[in-house]
């Protein structure tokens, strides 16, 4: 299966991730849309066209994850979707969801700010479990590339 740059990624809160076909259909004025994914005492925390061929995860514990965009298979919408971490009590809140580019620096922020070049963090399989890179974060910043 080939990987569409048109298709949608979805992930929750409590680490499942659905990439969902582009075959949305347009709805008129009064309709009330199409389910995109099952959820079960689960929220979606990120939803978008992710352009790039990874995805980082950032944790409020201080864990990382990247993976690869094809990791996700593209299903039919409707779907439940794949684990890609577990264990929400251990790395904390999911904070930061993004597709990046190879050469991105992103910033994390505690009491402290830290500068993370994006070739730092290893790409991981689906199944891995994040890795504990930083301190517990508040928030993540991606910085603009020069050129870019």
């Amino acid at each position: 299966i080939s990987y569409n740059k048109n298709n949608f990624l979805v992930f929750t809160e409590n680490g499942l991730a659905l990439c969902v076909k582009d075959n949305i259909p347009v709805q008129g004025r009064a309709a009330k849309g199409v389910k995109l994914m099952k959820l079960k005492n689960d929220k979606v925390f990120s939803l978008g066209v992710f352009e790039e061929d990874s995805i980082l995860m950032a944790f409020s514990g201080g864990f990382w994850k990247k993976i690869s965009v094809k990791e996700l298979r593209p299903q039919n919408r409707g779907g439940v979707g794949v684990r890609i971490f577990d264990g929400k009590e251990k790395l904390g809140e999911i904070i930061f969801v993004k597709s990046i580019k190879k050469d991105a620096n992103i910033l994390a922020v505690n009491q402290k700010i830290l500068k993370i070049n994006i070739n730092g963090i290893k790409l991981q399989k689906r199944i891995h479990q994040p890795q504990k890179i930083t301190e517990p974060m508040q928030k993540i910043i991606i910085m603009g590339t020069p050129g870019h």
